[in-house]
């Protein structure tokens, strides 16, 4: 349902209508989004290489862009809590309504969301960013900032094109700030990611005076074929640029 508002509104960009859609006509785009994303999702799941479950720490232990960026880690982790200085909140943005979060404990910096790199990213994080962009599979960046006892609620991510990894960057490195996946939990420490497929639903808690801050990444799903690679790939470069930040 939070895809709706993104495909409405790129409907009427593209048609030109300055006019509010009627009720009628909310009713069967969202019937008609809700169906086309459960269709691509279902399709691209049951064609990912690895299997369907909460967390993938194993699978993508060996991925290119988080071996560099662990590589690179003291660099990184400089930049970024240099760039979490400038955090805002996040609470309000599309995927980020009142449902999923609503204490104002939740800040973000975007670096990259399913487009280039931001140009203020580019300049406060230039090896964050450098890494990120030689690993095209990597979409989406950004530095996630969760203040002593914020809350997440439980909820489902929209999309199965990708994988969504938190890279612990500064974390109470404590079993009290943890993210819980179809009822499995794990908690961060420095330095260690938490891979995890965000269409389970999933929730976090940081019961700590601390802050968690993590370098938040999506990397695409990887496929059986290349036909559904192909597949993926496209709609990754489509559908989720409708949601692009400005």
């Amino acid at each position: 349902m939070r895809l709706l508002t993104v495909v409405l509104s790129a409907l009427k960009f593209l048609s030109g209508s300055r006019r509010k859609l009627s009720l009628v006509e909310k009713l069967f785009y969202s019937d008609f989004v809700d169906r086309l994303t459960i269709r691509l999702n279902t399709i691209l799941v049951k064609n990912g290489r690895f299997p369907y479950k909460p967390f993938l720490n194993e699978e993508l232990s060996s991925h290119a862009g988080l071996v560099e960026l662990l590589e690179n880690f003291d660099a990184v982790r400089e930049e970024l809590l240099d760039a979490s200085r400038g955090a805002r909140p996040i609470q309000g943005d599309l995927f980020f309504e009142d449902d999923i979060t609503d204490d104002g404990l939740w800040d973000r910096v975007y670096l990259k969301w399913y487009s280039k790199p931001f140009k203020q990213a580019l300049a406060s994080c230039p090896k964050t960013v450098g890494i990120v962009e030689r690993h095209k599979d990597i979409r989406l960046a950004m530095v996630s900032i969760l203040k002593p006892h914020a809350v997440i609620k439980p909820h489902f991510g929209p999309w199965a094109g990708s994988y969504r990894c938190l890279l612990g960057i500064q974390t109470p490195n404590s079993p009290e700030c943890a993210i819980t996946v179809a009822g499995h939990r794990a908690w961060w420490e420095d330095g260690e990611a938490i891979v995890f497929d965000d269409t389970f639903e999933h929730s976090v808690v940081n019961n700590t005076e601390d802050y968690r801050i993590v370098l938040f990444l999506d990397i695409e799903r990887p496929m059986k074929t290349r036909f559904y690679s192909a597949l993926r790939w496209t709609l990754n470069r489509t559908l989720t640029a409708l949601t692009r930040r400005d």
